[in-house]
């Protein structure tokens, strides 16, 4: 359309000249008021022409929105969600740039040196050391970068928007799955609790123990041994195997993700299934498509769907919506007819908002489900 409106006036003024030439030198052109105006008026839808154009451009413009995080590789979790985020982006037109830390605090920090001078018009990000996150988050905001914080809780974090799962609240549900186990087979609440604990470098393994302590501190003859993984596998096995040789009569286990499950596995292999004497209760974070089907041959007992395929597809609209300047208000709610909804929107403490998707457990009652992540989504 700019091209059109150019040509029009190149037109218009050749058309004007060749008029006063062919009056020849003997008369002086007159402009009539007439002719000032209508000259006004093609000047006039000419510029409106033009500002139509530059703002068809700018709205032609695809978005480059980056999703930097901790770990695309190590588990279904991470995988489903740069999947369904690749996906989505392709199918609203969107350029995503994946940038996988490798669970590498150091690492990140060199792709967030690279990657903010380059200015995208959005960030959905996930820490690997939620400590140092609030220094990222500060200089992607002090950029200009819309950020929204995924997954991995940042207190404090300057962030647009964080979107995490209720963790606290998940781990206490389990702890209090535990304990009704533990009531059954003791007729009490007593007994001995193996937790693997994540990394403390992840806020997400700190609310995780947490939730859990908020209920088995309050039962005296409840025990529970931490043994810290570090998110490692390798030495998840070894702490495992050196808790039940210390405490043979463990009654159950929490993992923090079902990463560790296959960690247990041995530990696991030759004792009894779920609702046999002897089984010793298992209960993970996660709902991958493993520990589904552990929970349906008996195996474990139970984990908690954390539903990674939509909060990719909703980190994605939160900042799309924020290059337009739109954010979640205070108070609204999220998927309020499903099982992990309603997801209600609160202050943040950086100036932000904050939202979390509610975690569920699954047990053999709805291993089934087709709406679990786990049943979407399987292990390679």
């Amino acid at each position: 359309m700019l091209k059109k409106a150019i040509t029009i006036s190149i037109i218009l003024a050749f058309v004007v000249t060749l008029g006063l030439t062919g009056a020849g030198c003997k008369t002086t052109a007159t402009t009539t008021s007439a002719e000032t105006t209508a000259a006004a008026e093609t000047t006039a839808a000419a510029e409106t022409t033009t500002t139509a154009a530059a703002e068809t451009t700018a709205a032609a413009k695809t978005l480059s929105i980056y999703y930097v995080t901790t770990d695309t590789t190590s588990h279904p979790f991470w995988r489903a969600q740069a999947v369904s985020m690749t996906d989505y982006a392709k199918k609203l037109g969107v350029d995503l740039t994946i940038l996988d830390a490798g669970n590498n605090t150091e690492k990140q920090t060199t792709q967030f040196e690279s990657f903010i001078s380059k200015k995208p018009d959005s960030v959905i990000y996930c820490a690997v050391d939620t400590g140092v996150a609030v220094s990222h988050i500060k200089k992607m905001k002090d950029a200009g970068i819309p950020v929204v914080n995924n997954n991995r809780q940042v207190p404090g974090g300057a962030y647009d928007v964080q979107f995490s799962f209720d963790e606290a609240a998940g781990a206490a549900a389990s702890a209090n799955m535990i304990v009704d186990f533990l009531k059954n087979k003791y007729g009490e609440a007593k007994g001995k609790i193996l937790e693997m604990q994540g990394a403390l470098t992840d806020e997400n393994a700190i609310l995780r123990s947490r939730g859990l302590y908020s209920v088995t501190d309050t039962l005296p003859n409840v025990t529970v041994i931490t043994k810290n993984t570090g998110w490692d596998l390798n030495k998840s096995a070894a702490a495992a195997l050196d808790a039940f040789q210390a405490n043979p009569d463990i009654d159950a286990i929490y993992l923090q993700s079902d990463y560790l499950l296959p960690t247990i596995l041995n530990i696991l292999k030759d004792k009894p299934l779920a609702g046999k004497d002897g089984h010793i209760y298992v209960i993970s974070l996660s709902g991958d498509s493993l520990s589904i089907s552990l929970i349906k041959d008996g195996t474990i007992d139970a984990s908690f769907n954390m539903n990674v395929i939509e909060m990719a597809l909703l980190s994605m609209d939160f900042a799309i919506d924020l290059t337009k300047g739109i954010a979640p208000k205070v108070g609204a709610t999220y998927e309020d007819d499903k099982p992990w909804g309603p997801m209600e929107v609160f202050a943040a403490e950086g100036g932000g908002v904050k939202l979390n998707i509610k975690e569920y457990p699954i047990t053999i009652d709805n291993a089934d489900d087709a709406s679990l992540w786990g049943n979407q989504y399987k292990l390679d």
